[in-house]
């Protein structure tokens, strides 16, 4: 499992990108919903056939 912190950043989100492509487990921490769908933009840009399958493969946990 990789745990990754700055998920929803400019750098964590292509990161978080690439991690999925390599069949891992990921969790990933967030602060703000909102950021989440930043990230799911970076994979619809780099994956549009199948970003919603790339996406679902992280787990989200709140932080604070």
């Amino acid at each position: 499992m990789i745990f990754v912190t700055g998920g929803t950043g400019l750098l964590g989100s292509h990161l978080l990108f690439q991690l999925v492509q390599q069949d891992v487990v990921i969790k990933a921490i967030y602060r703000n919903k909102e950021k989440i769908k930043t990230v799911q933009k970076v994979f619809e840009y780099y994956a549009p056939e199948n970003h919603e399958d790339l996406f679902s493969k992280i787990n989200w946990v709140f932080c604070d």
